[in-house]
């Protein structure tokens, strides 16, 4: 018996090649906080987003009879995540060089104006998010240019890498 369309959707695992990704401008001094409004959202395409993950500390406890009971694990404070977004050089279009590039100026640096909100949201084929990862207080590390060769016919691919303070998934 054929499955219907709904069936398929709910119960077969997405495919990774259709996604977006959102920067959200700071808030206020800084701060951030994803602005819903959609005024200072910018969209950019991506070949690859890798090293979404969630993760935390842990701390091992023995204590006098950790010999007869074993030791106690406890999940401590979340790790920072490494996130790297590759994509395309693409001519007159330098939003993660001016990203990353540093200002020097005094109050950008003190009040955090370089962290960002990023989503990356994976979509179905009509384009709407069905998972989204939320990055918080993005700041970029290191900016990859390409790799020249004249013996490859290959695109020219440049590479941002990101630390984010903390990482939320929701599905839709």
């Amino acid at each position: 018996m054929p499955q219907s369309r709904g069936t398929i959707r709910n119960s077969y695992p997405i495919p990774v090649y259709n996604f977006k990704v959102s920067l959200f401008d700071t808030g206020i001094f800084g701060i951030p906080g994803l602005d819903t409004s959609g005024a200072n959202v910018q969209t950019l395409s991506f070949t690859g987003v890798s090293g979404l993950a969630m993760e935390k500390e842990h701390v091992v406890y023995k204590h006098g009879l950790s010999f007869l009971t074993g030791f106690d694990v406890i999940a401590a404070q979340p790790k920072v995540v490494n996130v790297t977004f590759k994509r395309g050089v693409i001519a007159k279009k330098g939003e993660l060089a001016s990203w990353y590039k540093p200002s020097g100026n005094f109050l950008e640096i003190l009040f955090g104006k370089k962290k960002r909100d990023v989503r990356v949201d994976l979509c179905d084929e009509k384009g709407h998010a069905l998972v989204s990862w939320t990055l918080r207080a993005v700041v970029p590390v290191k900016l990859d240019g390409p790799s020249f060769d004249a013996s490859s016919n290959e695109v020219a691919i440049e590479s941002l890498e990101v630390v984010a303070s903390s990482v939320s998934v929701e599905y839709h």
